[in-house]
């Protein structure tokens, strides 16, 4: 079975927190300030509707909360890798005036569950490094703002959080982008930078992490492996450019056939968000790359503001000569959306259209799938999608639940123990949409009118796309 799958660009793996990369936003002046007052006068006011989710003990609730002792310890594990200054994040929330200054703001998001971003739904599946707030977290935050943020004593801050993980544990290799590019479009822009590869033998990757050269304007990195075969197309793609690099929007350009047997397909290295520390593959498991293959670094770059900025970004790679499995990220959609023999048909006023694959690869393979982690992907109609196993003569497993779409932050998610899956199973995936008038995107400024969509490439098509790391056999 060959799949021709434009794989879009944004999945996201192991991401940490967040930006608000709305650029109408007013947004407070959190310039460094130790002084500043800080207005508390409607502190309470808040009228953000709860997340379903969170539930608050009216224990926790009674206590009175300082800054220094409560809340600093989760605003610096959770927030400040991007919320720093120089950071992605459009303000700093390393100081006391900072958080203060943004407190309504601050409450409302964590009581929605909208920062830090982490899509996936409880009561699915267990994750590895989970960035998620607990309840008693977003109560301690939501109840210091009701009580008027008090600073606390500075000299007794609290326990500092456990780390939630990630991180690579070697670095043998690193690949920087050839030059330094300055973005083009604003405010977003998708490249693709070709770096040769220099190992001499075959090699697998078994960990990646992304040294964002500009942390304001990089918002996600995305590793492609191109064996030999694929090297003069992406060359030609450069050629044809004019620019460094060129245009990727969907993919990397080339190799967009997903023949999973195939002794060279172009696939994902490793994939990061801001935030993001970097990880090792689960062990015992590695990404092969052949000598005389090439790496493209896809990188989204977020520009807001008139100022020209630039970037030179480099990725770190763990590498071992061997391992016990080779792993793909294998791409997982109905081949008939993909090319419209069965069309993924989203009709102009639907609110809630919804389109459902599911297969069995395991017998098509001939061979047990072990499966790693799990990322969805769709564009801007996106409202919720699932992925599951459904299990011969078993009950189903949950593998991904995403209950509030958002196409700004897409996960890959490691599941805690892989998920077996043998001849028999169905891989599945569902996603829902809303093509309604009132959902439609902005273009050029103008709300689009709402028109049937299907399958494609571009923002303003629509996909359902899931993403598995996943090796073959016992």
């Amino acid at each position: 079975m060959r799949i021709k799958i434009a794989v879009a660009c944004v999945v996201l793996l192991l991401a940490g927190c967040s930006a608000n990369e709305n650029p109408g936003t007013n947004l407070p002046d959190t310039s460094p300030d130790t002084d500043k007052e800080i207005d508390r006068s409607d502190a309470s006011g808040s009228d953000a509707a709860l997340n379903e989710d969170a539930t608050f003990d009216p224990d926790v609730v009674a206590r009175t909360y300082g800054f220094h002792e409560d809340i600093k310890p989760i605003i610096d594990a959770r927030c400040t890798s991007c919320h720093f200054y120089g950071g992605v994040g459009p303000f700093a929330l390393t100081s006391y005036a900072e958080v203060a200054s943004i407190g309504l703001l601050l409450k409302a998001s964590v009581q929605a569950r909208q920062m830090p971003p982490w899509l996936a739904g409880k009561d699915c599946a267990e994750y590895k490094h989970d960035v998620s707030l607990t309840d008693e977290q977003i109560t301690a935050i939501s109840s210091w703002v009701d009580q008027g943020m008090p600073e606390g004593d500075a000299s007794n801050g609290g326990s500092g959080l456990p780390p939630h993980g990630g991180g690579l544990t070697r670095v043998d290799l690193t690949l920087e982008m050839p030059v330094t590019y300055e973005p083009k479009l604003k405010p977003d822009e998708y490249r693709c930078f070709a770096v040769d590869w220099p190992e001499q033998t075959t090699k697998y990757v078994t960990g990646f992490n992304v040294i964002a050269g500009n942390a304001q304007i990089v918002h996600h990195v995305i590793a492609y492996g191109i064996p030999p075969s694929y090297v003069a197309e992406v060359d030609a793609l450069e050629a044809a450019d004019g620019e460094p690099g060129y245009s990727c929007f969907g993919s990397a350009g080339v190799g967009d056939d997903a023949n999973f047997a195939a002794t060279e397909r172009v696939g994902w290295l490793g994939s990061w968000a801001p935030g993001g520390k970097g990880a090792d593959l689960p062990p015992g498991t590695g990404i092969r790359v052949e000598p005389g293959s090439k790496v493209v670094l896809q990188i989204h770059y977020n520009v807001v503001g008139s100022a020209a900025q630039s970037d030179r970004s480099a990725i770190q790679l763990k590498l071992e000569d061997s391992v016990e499995k080779a792993a793909i990220f294998m791409p997982w959609a109905n081949p008939g959306w993909v090319n419209n023999s069965q069309p993924m048909l989203l009709e102009a006023g639907d609110s809630d259209a919804s389109h459902q694959f599911g297969f069995d690869i395991a017998s098509l393979v001939g061979r047990p799938v072990t499966i790693y982690s799990a990322s969805l992907h769709m564009h801007m109609l996106g409202t919720k999608g699932r992925l599951w196993l459904d299990r011969a003569g078993d009950d189903d497993v949950c593998l991904l639940d995403v209950p509030r779409w958002d196409f700004g932050w897409q996960f890959g998610y490691l599941f805690d123990q892989p998920k077996r899956m043998q001849a028999g199973d169905k891989l599945m995936l569902k996603c829902h949409w809303d093509n309604s008038a009132a959902n439609q995107p902005m273009v050029d400024g103008v709300r689009r009118e709402a028109q049937d969509v299907v399958w494609g490439d571009r923002t303003t098509d629509e996909m359902c796309l899931g993403i598995f790391l996943v090796s073959f056999g016992d």
